[in-house]
């Protein structure tokens, strides 16, 4: 799922908040043997979300959790994942 980042700016220079918005697809399998059930369909999908970054120098940990919702035959599957993680070079695109 592709997204867009906003950096939302504050006063600290070591916490970096950020929203973020995106769409995609997903492409969604269930196989169930027991009952010959084998399909695949490929669904439009959105997410809205917000997360932290924290750090200075050339390691930064990050915090995001986002609202996904995958448009799927009857009602949408909506999920929230929750990340986090480190990133490495100060979290800066090259």
């Amino acid at each position: 799922m592709e997204r867009a980042l906003w950096n939302i700016p504050v006063p600290a220079p070591i916490v970096k908040p950020y929203v973020l918005a995106g769409g995609g697809f997903f492409n969604l399998k269930t196989t169930i043997p027991s009952l010959g059930v084998d399909s695949s369909e490929s669904k439009f999908a959105y997410g809205l979300g917000a997360g932290v970054r924290i750090g200075v120098g050339p390691v930064n940990f990050f915090a995001e959790g986002r609202y996904v919702s995958v448009q799927t035959s009857g009602s949408a599957t909506k999920f929230i994942p929750l990340t986090v993680g480190v990133l490495f070079g100060g979290g800066k695109k090259k």
